[in-house]
């Protein structure tokens, strides 16, 4: 193991993406530290250099995939549109990014079905709080008119956010293209949430802005 295996820039985030995907496929348990270092092709005391173990490293992997949600609500925050835009904006770049990727929603989805006791520790209710950040922005769209007001805000935001879940999980084994309308799978997958989302609507404002 030389010094720029060690301190590489690379080794860190080729080490996470490993892992990712390897806790996206399996469960917390099955997934061994030899299992991630061949992934990774490091050497496995890198894994304990650079992250300490196999929980440190389990949690790094959360926090990533938990901060994907949270710096897409951060950076909403700090815009000037309207509520529904705001929920389609997001709504868009999630699915842009878990296209590209679609192993993070698989681990937060895999943690959100049977919650893991590194996660309980570490983060507690924390992993479910992008539910209430989206239901803010459905609270704000329902004080602007743009949605209706009977909408549950929190039960709109959980069922907007597993239609994408469902899509990301299983459009790789169903062949969509043929049953979809969309050139590609973010168009169709945009269809599916945006579809949603038109029921909702007061019709005081446009979902396309």
């Amino acid at each position: 193991m030389t010094k720029n295996d060690v301190q590489g820039p690379d080794t860190t985030e080729k080490i996470l993406q490993a892992a990712t995907q390897l806790f996206a496929e399996n469960n917390y348990e099955a997934v061994s530290i030899k299992a991630i270092a061949a992934a990774a092709h490091v050497n496995s005391a890198l894994i304990s250099y650079h992250f300490g173990g196999k929980r440190q490293l389990y949690e790094a992997v959360l926090k990533a995939q938990i901060d994907l949600f949270h710096n897409s609500i951060l950076r909403l925050r700090s815009s000037k549109l309207p509520g529904l835009q705001r929920i389609r904006q997001l709504m868009d770049e999630q699915a842009k990014i878990h296209l590209q990727n679609n192993s993070s929603m698989r681990v937060i989805y895999r943690e959100l079905l049977s919650p893991t006791e590194v996660s309980e520790r570490k983060f507690g209710a924390a992993i479910y709080l992008f539910y209430d950040d989206v239901a803010e922005l459905f609270d704000q769209a329902k004080a602007e008119g743009s949605i209706r007001a009977d909408v549950e805000s929190y039960a709109a935001s959980f069922t907007l956010f597993s239609i994408l879940a469902f899509y990301l999980m299983t459009y790789q084994y169903n062949p969509h293209e043929r049953r979809m309308k969309g050139a590609n799978d973010f168009e169709r997958v945009r269809g599916t949430y945006m579809t949603y989302l038109r029921t909702l609507l007061t019709g005081k404002e446009k979902l396309e802005p």
